[in-house]
């Protein structure tokens, strides 16, 4: 049987953390910045890349004459949504309510999201729903945002200097992950 590796502990702020733990590097391609700090990627390979081509064909033939979504949305259940700017759908969660007949939805494949109206979405078979989401959150490591008021001009400036250097940008990524999570890279 295989030990851990022991975990060095480092101060944050007067608390102590588990220090992050290198897990290996990954090609990505980034989708979504969602801060200045944090973005959206999809791993790249020829496995993820055919993976997310049948996703897409598969939603392509089944949502067309998908049942549409009655009553409210489940959150964090698998639906298909046309997204906005390009009417083409996209595996989707209800991330919350809005009102009575609208949803925030996070597309799952790519990271971002948008309000929807709850007739929008449609019932997906739960072979295409199970799948695993395709973009993966990942965070700057190591550095300290200045600003976190998404109101605040500094945060928005950041977001958009992020988008210009990364966003559908392909590149390799030293991944780690906090030791004790189970969170995404």
């Amino acid at each position: 049987p295989q030990s851990a590796a022991p975990q060095r502990q480092i101060s944050s702020g007067g608390s102590t953390v588990a220090e992050p733990v290198f897990k290996g590097q990954a090609t990505i391609i980034t989708t979504h910045i969602e801060s200045p700090l944090e973005f959206w990627a999809q791993q790249v390979s020829e496995t993820s890349i055919a993976e997310l081509s049948k996703i897409t064909q598969s939603l392509a033939a089944v949502c067309s004459s998908a049942a549409p979504v009655s009553g409210p949305p489940q959150p964090n259940k698998v639906y298909a949504g046309k997204f906005s700017e390009d009417q083409e759908w996209y595996r989707c969660c209800v991330v919350a309510p809005v009102s009575d007949t609208q949803s925030q939805v996070q597309y799952i494949d790519f990271g971002n999201g948008e309000v929807t109206d709850n007739t929008a979405l449609v019932e997906i078979p739960p072979s295409l729903g199970g799948l695993k989401a395709q973009a993966e959150k990942y965070r700057l490591l190591g550095l300290q945002p200045t600003s976190i008021d998404p109101e605040s001009a500094g945060y928005s400036q950041a977001v958009v200097q992020l988008r210009t250097l990364l966003e559908g940008q392909l590149g390799t990524a030293e991944v780690y992950e906090q030791a004790g999570s189970d969170s995404n890279p």
